[in-house]
């Protein structure tokens, strides 16, 4: 559930696909079986509504430079099949798992919510002139997305967004 506002929300935000260079996610963007958007910032221009809370993103617009959403199905275990966890997953969602690693490796951990067939992570990562880079992993028992956003938005503002 979470993962659907997440990349209804995003998808809401952006009306025009743009392109702009990512770092490490970028290899999943011609991986077969992944559905892989990218978008540049400066084409966030609409107001959406969420939870009866209507959000003007042409505030923040200016402050993304990008938006990338990465989406894949995951297999899904039946008691006996596979023999063997490794055996039923696929080279993504192997390469996704090992992102969650780097995320934790390189990453500040902004928030997680794990309940038990979901886990939700918020990263950044100072970019240094580049501004920030937020990365939000949601794995499901059936899904797996990772939205990145890199941005000015310093972590404190996204905090407080994230509390409204």
């Amino acid at each position: 559930m979470k993962r659907t506002i997440f990349i209804s929300l995003l998808l809401a935000l952006v009306s025009v696909a743009g392109w702009s260079q990512t770092s490490y996610f970028d290899k999943f963007e011609n991986m077969h079986g992944v559905d892989y958007v990218r978008y540049k910032g400066d084409n966030l221009k609409k107001k959406i509504k969420y939870n009866d809370n209507v959000i003007d993103v042409r505030t923040i617009a200016d402050k993304v430079n990008y938006v990338v959403a990465i989406s894949m199905n995951k297999p899904v275990f039946v008691k006996g099949y596979p023999e063997s966890h490794d055996d039923g997953m696929t080279t993504e969602v192997v390469e996704a798992h090992a992102s969650l690693k780097y995320l934790k490796e390189e990453y500040v951990q902004l928030m997680r919510s794990q309940d038990k067939h979901e886990f939700v992570g918020i990263y950044y990562k100072d970019k240094a002139t580049e501004g920030f880079e937020y990365v939000i992993y949601d794995e499901e028992k059936e899904e797996l997305n990772i939205v990145v956003i890199s941005s000015v938005l310093k972590p404190e503002e996204i905090a407080k967004m994230l509390k409204n």
